[in-house]
């Protein structure tokens, strides 16, 4: 991880903290409805779960205090 992508990664969590709060939370974080149904149905719960672990964020998609 570079100096560049340590740099995107704190925006984008910074974004992330602005965004909780003015109110959205993880339970916006929504694919559109096609890519939840049927047999090519993603399991969007597990892959968030992961996401959010990748990015070092709490399981409800917060991130730490700081960034």
């Amino acid at each position: 991880w570079d100096e560049t992508g340590a740099i995107a990664d704190r925006i984008y969590s910074l974004e992330r903290s602005f965004n909780l709060r003015e109110g959205l939370s993880a339970r916006d974080d929504m694919l559109p409805q096609r890519f939840l149904e049927g047999p090519q149905a993603l399991p969007l719960k597990e892959m968030l779960a992961e996401y959010y672990a990748l990015r070092g964020w709490d399981k409800a998609g917060v991130p730490p205090e700081k960034c």
